[in-house]
């Protein structure tokens, strides 16, 4: 039997995807596949494997802060995906996820979700059981527009019941146009 985890939105903040022309893949190779898109597989804890953890980004979103209905920023959108076959139960705080973008400070998850309410901003993924988190990381002002935005690393954590893992994943830019050799449609998922 597969639990569900849930996550309520941290932030107050919605968002709305926007095609960019860029994408964000992991920086090694993998054959992992999340939402029909480039992820990369960590199995959990490395050691001793009882599952595993698949990051992936979705891309660079519209966020707009609740309450301010003109007012919009541009967020990174990551999904990570937790597979949990052992015997203990994994937790994930929302709180503890970064992304550490070059030549600047990390900025943590300023909202996520999985479309169902729960304990906030904890989830837990009971043994045997699977679990997707949308993690929204709100740019900071001056990697606002497109051509500004670097590469950046995913600093996250899971307590996998038998010790708390801190793992480091970079992605890379890519420009899909130049990448597909010019091709001129936008690149969404």
């Amino acid at each position: 039997m597969h639990n569900e985890a849930t996550l309520l939105l941290v932030g107050a903040l919605s968002f709305a995807a926007c095609a960019n022309g860029n994408a964000y893949v992991p920086a090694v190779t993998s054959n992992a596949v999340v939402a029909n898109g480039q992820a990369i597989d960590h199995p959990m804890p490395p050691e001793a494997p009882a599952g595993d953890i698949r990051l992936q980004t979705i891309d660079v979103v519209d966020v707009h802060p609740l309450g301010a209905p003109t007012g919009t920023a541009k967020a990174i959108h990551v999904r990570m995906v937790a597979t949990n076959t052992g015997t203990t139960a994994w937790t994930i705080d929302a709180r503890e996820q970064r992304v550490a973008l070059t030549g600047a400070a990390a900025i943590h998850a300023g909202g996520a979700f999985t479309g169902q309410v729960a304990e906030p901003p904890v989830a837990e993924i009971a043994p045997g059981g699977k679990g997707t988190i949308d993690l929204l990381f709100v740019l900071p002002e001056a990697f606002q527009r497109g051509s500004t935005r670097p590469e950046f690393d995913v600093l996250w954590t899971v307590h996998t019941g038998t010790r708390t893992v801190e793992l480091r994943t970079p992605f890379e830019r890519l420009n899909m146009k130049s990448y597909y050799g010019g091709w001129g449609g936008s690149w969404t998922q």
